[in-house]
């Protein structure tokens, strides 16, 4: 099988490390080509190392748009790819749109997301549109979750051509580098005896740092052996909004902005519970990675984040800083055990019900299902 991918960028993002990992993943036994809308990013600079062929069509500004929507269907054409799988509303958008002018039927669109963020307003009218060509374009509706489908279901999709496919996860070996994360701890100042709760994920109102620092706080009026590491873009000292909004809580020496990082296992290792504090998610992946990596986990009930995590862990009542520090409080004061058994359980689950192994699995019996019926 041919398999053509369209997708909106090639940065860090969920979407675009699934896309990777599907691609590189030894059990994904097809001809993959990934056409992106943008400049190539760092995940395709990945893929191209790893003999992945990528295809650069950036669309600037809407005057692009015609020029890259008769480049990529003359290329389809050209091609005939048996399945064009698109990633995210605007790759939905042009992907499915070109593909339909060079005559492919078997389309795949990719949802990944629920709500959008505040100022969104471009993105919201693409989706209004997805809305309407959903019956007339995609074959298929991949959404990341159930939360998702559902929303998008509310919005007007086409209801009969959904399928849940979830991120899946690598499974970590089972082993902590004691070594490491000693000296790790050391470098970040970390004394023993402290306790270290993490945060993972880009600097957005949607992802809710905000509620994040609010509820350590909070905690710290209570706890005074406690660190909150926070990595992903966006989460360094350069952001002065979040530097303002550390200080104003009065513990500003609790804290350690870590930024974008490469290696986000490592940082995972050094962490005794990780919250998740998002607003709103469609397949929260980096509970799931925390949960890999055997931590026991505190998340607010976005997107699938209370289904993922089962009785794993503990759901938060709300979305706000109260609520989140309430929660982070209780599983402080857990013993020592107790929280070794729930990290435990936590990997035991996403290892059962998550691993990439199977999300490959059910995209290669989406794509024979496709092909089949051609």
């Amino acid at each position: 099988m041919r398999i053509y991918h369209v997708i909106t960028s090639l940065d860090l993002g969920g979407a675009e490390i699934t896309l990777k990992k599907l691609l590189l993943n030894n059990k994904y036994r097809v001809n993959a080509k990934v056409i992106v809308l943008n400049e190539i990013g760092v995940v395709g600079e990945e893929l191209i190392k790893s003999g992945v062929e990528v295809i650069s069509l950036p669309v600037n500004n809407l005057f692009r748009l015609p020029i890259v929507l008769y480049k990529l269907s003359k290329f389809f054409r050209e091609e005939d790819p048996d399945i064009v799988h698109t990633w995210l509303y605007h790759a939905d958008l042009i992907g499915g749109i070109a593909a339909r002018m060079a005559g492919i039927k078997n389309v795949i669109w990719s949802i990944r997301t629920t709500r959008l963020k505040k100022g969104s307003y471009a993105t919201a009218v693409v989706r209004f549109f997805l809305s309407g060509l959903s019956y007339v374009i995609p074959k298929r509706i991949v959404c990341v979750a159930e939360a998702s489908l559902e929303f998008h279901r509310q919005l007007g999709y086409s209801r009969s051509k959904f399928v849940v496919i979830g991120n899946g996860f690598a499974i970590p070996p089972n082993v902590v580098d004691f070594e490491d994360r000693k000296k790790f701890l050391t470098e970040l100042n970390i004394k023993p005896g402290e306790k270290v709760i993490g945060s993972v994920g880009r600097f957005s109102s949607d992802k809710g740092q905000d509620l994040f620092v609010k509820a350590a706080g909070l905690l710290l009026e209570r706890y005074s052996n406690l660190k909150f590491i926070m990595v992903g873009r966006g989460n360094d000292t350069g952001n002065i909004e979040l530097v303002q909004l550390i200080e104003s809580t009065g513990f500003p020496s609790n804290f350690i902005l870590l930024g974008e990082q490469s290696n986000v296992g490592r940082h995972y290792a050094l962490m005794d519970v990780f919250c998740l504090h998002s607003r709103t998610e469609g397949f929260p992946n980096v509970l799931g990675e925390a949960m890999m990596h055997q931590i026991p986990c505190v998340a607010t009930r976005a997107g699938d984040a209370e289904r993922i995590l089962g009785s794993t862990g503990i759901v938060v009542d709300g979305f706000e800083p109260e609520s989140i520090a309430k929660a982070l409080s209780t599983m402080l004061d857990y013993s020592h055990e107790k929280r070794i058994e729930l990290g435990c359980m936590a990997r035991a689950r996403m290892i059962n019900e998550y691993s990439f192994d199977s999300v490959v699995v059910k995209y290669m019996n989406l794509y024979k299902s496709l092909v089949s019926d051609s």
